[in-house]
């Protein structure tokens, strides 16, 4: 950060994470709350009225996170712009001089610092674990018909969850790169299972119980994380009507858009009671999906399945 007269201190959200569209209050470093009267903004003032009230918004929507950038709106309903060295109300839109990033001081922050340390000491934990169980798994025999473990792959897998999981909690870049990897890895590991297995010795469980039985350790964790985001996070009358399909998996199944009361920003129903459950949504496509296309394309020549494979991919680019 910048000297010390260049630290503002933000606050709002009525206690849990600030969201886009939510009305803050914004504190300078003389102790006086910024305000808006007319276009001129100054910080004269340290009791909260109509001219010291701000909406804070971002592109996308959702919650407001470190090194995002963000838009300020007066109760004028301009946006608060830099002009050079001067700062006005004047903007009617989002733009390059209404941009503002939010820098966090970590080290003046005891909770952050907590909560990062927890998170630190949960993954050396995971670690540990991780190691210890390896250590004293006796060696393994591979099933009798069945795909050998690739135990090769479980370090890569580990790596690339570490990545994301740090990608989420302090913003590493690099780790949203490999959230691809992942889900290929994953993908190829329950293919691998599927198509290692011999034709002639195929599991007698239905498609639906093949689901369930990969949801059932799971489901229990989504539903807390769903309790979780609905006292966090803010949520209007539309983000309730999408609540079913989330409850359902089915949340990322239907491009729902639409824009709450008040606010700007498009929101998307994928995202809005748990922000990454949308790929549990895909995921239960992808568990329908792929014993039905192993039966079928087990026989396939390699160089056919590589032509499907290439027409598949051939129109990501446009998305």
């Amino acid at each position: 950060l910048g000297p010390w007269s260049q630290s503002f201190a933000i606050t709002g959200g009525d206690g849990r994470a600030l969201h886009s569209g939510d009305d803050v209050t914004i504190w300078a470093a003389n102790g006086k709350l910024l305000e808006v009267e007319k276009e001129r903004v100054a910080a004269r003032w340290d009791k909260p009225g109509a001219w010291q009230k701000f909406k804070i918004e971002n592109v996308h929507g959702g919650t407001i996170r470190q090194g995002e950038v963000v838009f300020l709106k007066a109760h004028t309903g301009k946006y608060v712009e830099v002009h050079g060295t001067s700062v006005e109300a004047t903007g009617t839109e989002f733009s390059a001089m209404s941009a503002l990033r939010i820098d966090i001081d970590i080290g003046g922050s005891s909770r952050e610092v907590y909560r990062q340390g927890a998170v630190l000491f949960v993954l050396a934990l995971g670690l540990v674990g991780v190691l210890a169980y390896e250590l004293l798994q006796p060696a393994a025999l591979p099933p009798k018909g069945g795909a050998p473990r690739l135990e090769a792959l479980d370090a890569p897998r580990w790596i690339a969850s570490i990545q994301i999981v740090l990608c989420h909690f302090y913003g590493y870049v690099w780790g949203a790169a490999w959230t691809q990897f992942f889900f290929v890895l994953s993908g190829f590991v329950l293919s691998y299972v599927e198509m290692a297995r011999p034709a002639d010795s195929a599991p007698k469980i239905g498609q639906l119980r093949y689901v369930a039985h990969r949801l059932v350790t799971l489901y229990p964790t989504y539903i807390f994380t769903l309790v979780v985001g609905a006292y966090e996070w803010k949520h209007g009358a539309l983000d309730h009507m999408t609540l079913p399909l989330h409850f359902l998996f089915m949340q990322a199944w239907f491009p729902i858009v639409y824009k709450r009361g008040g606010e700007q920003t498009w929101q998307w129903s994928g995202v809005q009671w748990a922000q990454v459950s949308w790929f549990v949504s895909v995921l239960v496509i992808y568990w329908l999906a792929l014993r039905p296309i192993t039966r079928r394309v087990r026989k396939l020549a390699l160089s056919r399945c590589l032509m499907m494979l290439w027409g598949l991919w051939l129109p990501s680019p446009l998305s």
